[in-house]
């Protein structure tokens, strides 16, 4: 399982004294479970739901874009790649060049398609709208949902509690030293962020 240690510890290094390791989801669980019951209050969840149905009920009402023309340009390129590739095999001992320079732009058109064609495809699967008690269980897990989608959630909560800074502390009858997690939470930069998408 991931977790974290100090290697300048672990190799006798730098006279660190952080000893041992803590599992990556302890210490995930703690600082969200921080964050949660300081920022997520009722409140927030309140406000939270009514703005993402405001803006659900937008998406749902804006025109679909047709997905068939574009799934149908996909498949007929699909079909000529096929061709230009059984005839690069059936013309192997002769110039292919041109053939292959074809093969490839018609790869990279089709790479462009399906984006376009997952973007569209999104654009038609608008959710339903939510309601307090489904949020609520969502934030029950809110170390779940937030791996659904690393790449977004990093830098968000990255930008809330600064660095994360974990040290050890030796009680007075424990065996073992208890670990503190030190951070700052600042939420101004989220509130920009997001006051800068929504102009």
């Amino acid at each position: 399982y991931p977790s974290f240690s100090c290697l300048a510890s672990k190799h006798g290094k730098d006279s660190c004294g952080l000893k041992g390791y803590k599992s990556a989801a302890i210490i995930d669980n703690s600082v969200l479970e921080y964050l949660k019951s300081h920022f997520f209050t009722e409140d927030f969840i309140q406000q939270l739901v009514s703005r993402a149905n405001s803006f659900l009920l937008e998406e749902s009402a804006k025109p679909k874009p047709d997905v068939a023309s574009l799934e149908a340009e996909v498949r007929s390129l699909s079909r000529k790649i096929k061709r230009l590739g059984d005839l690069i095999e059936d013309e192997a001992s002769e110039d292919v060049s041109e053939l292959l320079s074809r093969l490839k732009a018609n790869e990279r058109e089709r790479k462009r398609l399906r984006r376009e064609l997952r973007d569209a495809q999104a654009q038609r699967d608008v959710p339903p709208t939510l309601d307090f008690d489904t949020v609520v269980g969502f934030l029950d897990d809110l170390r779940g949902l937030l791996k659904q989608d690393i790449a977004q959630a990093a830098p968000v909560l990255a930008s809330i509690t600064g660095p994360v800074v974990v040290n050890q502390k030796h009680d007075p009858g424990k065996k073992k030293p208890t670990w503190i997690a030190s951070f700052t939470v600042n939420m101004v930069p989220v509130m920009l962020e997001l006051a800068r998408k929504t102009n």
